[in-house]
């Protein structure tokens, strides 16, 4: 499945290019990571090895669950998998429903998990990759075995070192599918004086590094054509989601998002300074 997965076209698609593909559960950031190399995209070698394991025709996996804030990544994953013959049906939840389902361990199959947290490695593998743990649907012996020893390690550089295995063992195995390190998208807009300047500037620092070169902008376009967009756009998911009919009753208030949309996206410029929102990439 890791080999079907295309992470630089979801990642040109969603952000611009700027998450970071990368094959470890662990953000970059924390303490004690492991550097694991991404997987790469090569869908025939993913149908070689399904046909050598068996399913030279493919087969069904069941279903794919996933909260609604990262459907669209959800079904860009599914037509990947479809590619190569692993069949899956989406099971889009509320996101309090996915993960109160999550850790009552109901879904079975795939689940796409899209979270943040901090810590360090040490915390981020006990909730997602040991026996027990929040996120985690069984585990293994050996990986088990070794974070208890690293749990209780007080030499930071064998602990590091024993963290770094369980990291390279689970990257070996393939337990899971990691997509990207996600950039975070937002806006910023200046006040003087308590009241609104006009346009949008970026803050002139993003997590420590100059504004320039850390950001991508992304011009807006005339107010009325972008609400325009906007609700076509809303309008043609919601017909996919709900039929026509409804779509047709949901009008009203996708106008209204429509236009909270833009108000979101536009403002009054100063002449030397342009629209845009901002987009931080992956540490």
């Amino acid at each position: 499945a890791n080999l079907a997965i295309d992470r630089n076209t979801l990642n040109e698609a969603a952000t611009l290019g700027l998450s970071k593909i990368t094959g470890s559960i662990v953000p970059s950031s924390f303490d004690f990571y492991w550097p694991a190399p991404p997987y790469p995209h090569d869908p025939v070698r993913a149908r070689r090895l399904l046909a050598d394991a068996g399913y030279a025709n493919g087969f069904d996996a069941g279903e794919f669950f996933c909260d609604l804030q990262v459907c669209s990544w959800g079904e860009a994953i599914l037509t990947d998998l479809r590619a190569v013959g692993i069949q899956l049906k989406l099971r889009p939840l509320e996101r309090a429903a996915f993960f109160k389902g999550v850790a009552e361990k109901k879904y079975k199959n795939l689940v796409y998990l899209f979270i943040g947290a901090s810590g360090n490695a040490a915390t981020w593998l006990e909730s997602l990759a040991v026996s027990g743990g929040t996120y985690a649907y069984g585990g293994y012996p050996d990986i088990d075995g070794l974070f208890r020893e690293q749990a209780v390690e007080l030499d930071r550089g064998k602990r590091e070192a024993l963290l770094h295995r369980i990291q390279q063992m689970i990257y070996e195995r393939a337990m899971f599918a990691r997509i990207c390190l996600p950039a975070r998208r937002g806006a910023a807009r200046r006040r003087i004086g308590g009241r609104a300047h006009g346009g949008l500037r970026v803050l002139g620092a993003v997590r420590g590094r100059e504004a320039e070169g850390a950001v991508r902008y992304v011009h807006v376009m005339d107010r009325e054509q972008q609400r325009a967009e906007y609700a076509a756009g809303l309008r043609a998911e919601a017909s996919r989601r709900f039929g026509a009919e409804r779509a047709a009753a949901l009008g009203p208030i996708i106008e209204d998002v429509a236009g909270w949309m833009v108000d979101l996206a536009t403002f009054p410029l100063d002449a030397d300074e342009p629209p845009a929102f901002y987009i931080e990439p992956a540490p």
